[in-house]
């Protein structure tokens, strides 16, 4: 198994938002995960409402969650812990 990165071959970005991204913001996202990963890419963009609002983006071992969803289960996760806490 070679450990070299074919440059030519393109690095799939997959992109979850709750809405369909801008042309521009798309653009950028682009133009950041190119210069991050120095390869061509190409997005996959799913729409998936139940992420809320933010963005989810994930490319090779890169995962990157900013969605309103994934907040909100960290607050869960944060107030479970308090409360368990608070009952020993």
């Amino acid at each position: 198994m070679s450990s070299v990165v074919d440059r030519d071959v393109a690095v799939i970005a997959n992109v979850i938002t709750a809405r369909p991204l801008s042309e521009s913001a798309r653009a950028k996202i682009v133009e950041k995960l190119i210069n991050e990963v120095g390869q061509p890419l190409q997005v996959a963009e799913r729409i998936v409402p139940s992420v809320l609002g933010g963005i989810r983006i994930s490319c090779g071992g890169f995962v990157a969650d900013a969605t309103v969803e994934k907040q909100l289960k960290d607050m869960q996760d944060t107030l479970l812990a308090a409360a368990a806490k608070e009952e020993v």
